[in-house]
């Protein structure tokens, strides 16, 4: 159910250029109960007149006393740059959560397939789950460059305490990876998630077992469409692709 929350920023940290992690420490009322992949609206006042902006939820739906969001910003964005411009302690108010994003009950393998700060719902899905994993997951994440990239350490990290969980970063404006003794080296790819998920296919299974997973998507309009037409010349079902644009 949608309700409105009064909170307070407790936590605000750059991750990469352009883009920061947002703690809301919820206030009024204290407590709030979401599924992984659901989002917030924030309240934004503008020279015009209060807007609305929508953000993914970013944190485990097991925290219920704060929330985590993460901010692309954008310039002459009306709620980033609102977002941006307060510093700890501020008031924020947002109504929420809302939204169908999510994984389906299943154990088949979920592929999940973002790019930019669409990585926020997937963070949610990922870290909402029991360790470890009931099934296989796999994150392909599309950035530009390796300097656009946050989080490895966690993924990282995530993967040794849970076998069925691997993560590929794919840099679409790179055009040579880092050198061999870099420490994240092995999780990055040249390219973009189209790619590299063609190659996972290739090398891990075969394209015949595409149909069998489900897939989750969230980016911009272009690159989710692009994404449900290949998936689908590899026969895979429309029930099995959720996607969210942004």
């Amino acid at each position: 159910m949608i309700q409105n929350y009064a909170a307070r920023i407790t936590d605000k940290k750059t991750v990469a250029p352009g883009v920061f992690l947002l703690r809301l420490g919820l206030e009024s009322p204290p407590d709030i109960s979401f599924v992984a992949g659901q989002y917030v609206i924030v309240d934004v006042p503008s020279p015009k007149g209060p807007v609305k902006r929508l953000y993914s939820i970013a944190s485990s739906s097991s925290g219920t006393k704060e929330l985590e969001l993460l901010i692309h910003l954008v310039p002459d964005g009306v709620g980033t740059n609102y977002l941006a411009g307060l510093g700890i302690g501020a008031p924020v108010s947002f109504s929420g959560p809302a939204g169908v994003f999510g994984l389906k009950k299943t154990t088949n393998h979920k592929i999940l397939l973002a790019t930019g700060t669409g990585l926020a719902p997937m963070r949610s899905l990922i870290l909402s789950q029991k360790t470890p994993l009931p099934f296989r997951m796999s994150l392909f994440w599309g950035v530009r460059t390796i300097q656009d990239t946050y989080f490895i350490d966690d993924w990282a990290s995530y993967s040794l305490s849970n076998p069925f969980f691997d993560f590929h970063i794919c840099l679409s404006k790179e055009v040579a990876l880092p050198p061999a003794e870099h420490l994240h080296r092995p999780f990055l790819f040249l390219g973009h998630i189209d790619r590299a998920l063609d190659y996972y296919m290739g090398h891990f299974f075969t394209t015949e077992r595409a149909p069998e997973c489900e897939y989750y998507i969230c980016g911009g309009r272009t690159v989710v469409d692009a994404q449900k037409l290949s998936l689908a010349s590899l026969g895979v079902p429309k029930e099995n692709v959720v996607f969210e644009k942004y």
